[in-house]
């Protein structure tokens, strides 16, 4: 986004905040703020309900609680940002950059995040029921407890991410990269994982009914669970 050039009496705040910006509880609901250069801003609890923040630069910016339905963010940065609980239902995040971004307990239903970049990002609890992230990069994401039902993780990287806990029925992990992820718990019914690379996984409690996966994985983690039983193991797929 090019410099503001609006005399300063007359920038509308909706299209030229400045970095590091005190917007806590702004309405900007169908803002168009496109290139907008946000970074470090402070939007906890704003509402940004179909904004336009496409390649928007909100590195560190606080957006806890904030309400981003709808809201485009394809190729927004946001690495490092707080969005804990903020509801992004539906949202548009395709090739948004989220490393170490903080998603706790945040609301993903539906939200497009195909390609986009979340390693290292905290979303423990968060709802991504429906979610699009296929080619997603989530390594050594945490993501506890999630609810990922019927998510679409075709390709997605998620080796080493903590899944434990994590709902992922009926979702689709058709050729993703979970080598080293802790699946502890998870709910696994229905998951779509052929072609998956599953080396060094833990399923210990695990729920894999229904699961489709390439025979010599099944081998694997039927051994597993049975010396899971006999001696307690970590459930470790090898």
């Amino acid at each position: 986004m090019p410099a503001c050039r609006c005399p300063p009496d007359r920038c509308p705040p909706d299209r030229c905040p400045p970095a590091g910006a005190r917007l806590t509880g702004a309405r900007l609901t169908g803002a168009r703020l496109t290139g907008a250069r946000l970074t470090g801003a402070r939007l906890t609890g704003a509402r940004l309900t179909g904004a336009r923040l496409t390649g928007a630069r909100l590195t560190g910016a606080r957006l806890t609680g904030a309400r981003l339905t709808g809201a485009r963010l394809t190729g927004a940065r946001l690495t490092g940002a707080r969005l804990t609980g903020a509801r992004l239902t539906g949202a548009r995040l395709t090739g948004a950059r989220l490393t170490g971004a903080r998603l706790t307990g945040a609301r993903l239903t539906g939200a497009r995040l195909t390609g986009a970049r979340l390693t290292g990002a905290r979303l423990t609890g968060a709802r991504l029921t429906g979610a699009r992230l296929t080619g997603a990069r989530l390594t050594g994401a945490r993501l506890t407890g999630a609810r990922l039902t019927g998510a679409r993780l075709t390709g997605a990287r998620l080796t080493g991410a903590r899944l434990t806990g994590a709902r992922l029925t009926g979702a689709r992990l058709t050729g993703a990269r979970l080598t080293g992820a802790r699946l502890t718990g998870a709910r696994l019914t229905g998951t779509r994982l052929t072609g998956t690379r599953l080396a060094g996984v833990r399923l210990a409690g695990a729920r894999l009914v229904g699961t489709r996966l390439a025979a010599g994985h099944r081998d694997r983690i039927h051994r597993s669970a049975q010396a899971t039983r006999s001696s307690a193991s970590t459930g470790l797929v090898t």
